[in-house]
């Protein structure tokens, strides 16, 4: 009954459409023409790149789903950070840490486009109630906006 809840709460998640708290946007979505692996496999190959960052974990939903007999579209997530910008922002809030390492979800959606999604720096300060760190999540945004523009672009 466990891991049916879990895939149950997976698929759910990996669905949901771009969130707001109070009328401010929460996460970055953009759509891409490339399918999900060529923007995964983009992505991926500029978070290895960069030096700063390491990858952490990578999660394939729909792979997941399948050996659990169930069909999903493809959704995949990959688990990323850089302790250095990480590590003041958790001394600031430890509750931060549930939503670090970044993360950045590349699914299909239900018309078949290929999203990519990735959580607002400025709504992780604000949820977890930091201040005095603009320089790091400035940091932060601009890598992950440039980390998601890999993935959007023409085959």
């Amino acid at each position: 009954m466990r891991m049916k809840n879990y895939l149950f709460l997976l698929l759910t998640v990996a669905s949901l459409p771009s969130c707001a708290t109070q009328g401010e946007a929460t996460l970055n979505q953009r759509i891409t023409p490339i399918g999900v692996d060529q923007a995964y496999a983009e992505i991926r190959a500029a978070i290895e790149s960069n030096p700063k960052l390491s990858i952490m974990a990578e999660v394939d939903h729909q792979a997941n789903a399948a050996r659990a007999g169930l069909q999903m579209r493809p959704s995949r997530l990959l688990i990323f950070g850089n302790p250095k910008m990480g590590t003041p922002l958790m001394k600031e809030a430890s509750t931060i840490a549930i939503d670090l390492p970044q993360k950045i979800l590349i699914y299909q959606n239900e018309v078949g486009q290929t999203v990519i999604v990735y959580n607002e720096a400025a709504y992780l300060a604000e949820r977890h109630g930091i201040e005095g760190q603009e320089a790091i999540l400035d940091k932060m945004a601009a890598a992950l906006d440039k980390i998601a523009g890999k993935g959007v672009h023409a085959p």
